[in-house]
Formats: C-alpha cells, sequence, structure tokens
C-alpha cells in the first residue's frame, strides 16, 4: 500500500512537471504577479508556434486608459490560405515592461465549428483557459442597427460574446462569422 502511494505521488508530480515545462501554455511565465505572463515568456512562445514578430509600434489605448509598446505575432501562412484575413496575436507591453493587453484575431474556417485548428486559435483557447476563462458561455449581442445609407438597407449583425474576470484579468470574446477576436486585459 505504501509503494501504490509513493508511486501515485511520484507521477502526480511528473505529470504536473511536465505539463509546467512542455504542457500548451508553458514558458507564457502566468503569475500574480505577472497576470497576463510576462512579456519575454510570451515573445518566445509565440515565437516558438511559428508566428512572425512583426517590429513593435507604440500605440495609445484610449478605452483601457493608456499607451504601450505593441507587437504583433502573424500567421503569415492563414493570410495566404484565407485570401487576406489574418490570424495573430498582439502584445501591448508598458514601459514598465508588464504585459497590460493581449489580442488575438483568428479565422474560423467555413468548414469547421472547432476552433483549435490553427498555431494562433490554439493558443486563444488555451489562454483563455489558463487565465481561468474555462469552457465559454456565449451569448448573442446585436451591433448596429437597421438603417438607409444612399438607399441601402444596412442591417444589424449577431456576434456571439463571452467575457470572464478573474483578479485583475478581464476577457471579452467576440465570434462574428468568419473572424472572432479576444481581448485579455488589466482593469
Amino acid at each position: 500500500m505504501k509503494s501504490l502511494v509513493i508511486l501515485l505521488a511520484l507521477a502526480g508530480v511528473v505529470y504536473f512537471g511536465y505539463t509546467k515545462l512542455y504542457g500548451p501554455g508553458a514558458g507564457m511565465e502566468i503569475s500574480a504577479a505577472a497576470p497576463l505572463g510576462t512579456a519575454k515568456g510570451l515573445d518566445q512562445h509565440l515565437v516558438k508556434l511559428g508566428l512572425e514578430k512583426q517590429p513593435p509600434t507604440r500605440q495609445s489605448i484610449p478605452p483601457l486608459g493608456f499607451e504601450a509598446t505593441a507587437t504583433e505575432y502573424l500567421d503569415r501562412g492563414m493570410v495566404a490560405k484565407t485570401g487576406g484575413f489574418k490570424e495573430s496575436v498582439v502584445l501591448f507591453v508598458d514601459d514598465k515592461g508588464a504585459v497590460r493587453a493581449l489580442i488575438g484575431m483568428y479565422v474560423l474556417p467555413a468548414d469547421t465549428q472547432v476552433m483549435r485548428t490553427t498555431p494562433v486559435s490554439n493558443f486563444l483557447v488555451t489562454y483563455w483557459k489558463q487565465l481561468g476563462g474555462g469552457d465559454p458561455q456565449f451569448a448573442p449581442r446585436t451591433v448596429g442597427s437597421q438603417a438607409r445609407v444612399f438607399g441601402q438597407a444596412i442591417f444589424a449583425r449577431q456576434q456571439l460574446v463571452a467575457t470572464f474576470g478573474t483578479g485583475p484579468v478581464q476577457s471579452e470574446w467576440v465570434k462574428e462569422e468568419p473572424m472572432g477576436n479576444l481581448i485579455f486585459y488589466i482593469k
């Protein structure tokens, strides 16, 4: 009996060690001090996924109330496959080096309802869950209203939206065919 307990404890340590070092979110360095992860950890993780790092730009984010350096990580292969739609992850890092927001954009292929089909979409689902989003509960949201512009009818469109907040982390996931967007930020 004692041997079985020791064996089970050892298996648990090996499993948790393996998932920490090699699991889908390994290396993002998410912690209480860095609730969205560290810029270094996320940079290395996204590059390891095969995403192409773009030159950083300085951006003001009025809705969130801060300025940050934005770095986009682009899946060039998806741009070619989808006729111009792009899949990417954008990190927003403040002047102190802290990740303040992360935005991801993905394309949902018409022939599937499964999101985990590309490096970007797989990363976004994993990140959502690691930050505490669990299984998303989507609710419909109507955007815009019916109107006439130059004699043409413009109709409202439907989105599916899921949100969560855990500690300082807030997130919103918006699905609107054929695209989806996720934003994670520190409130």
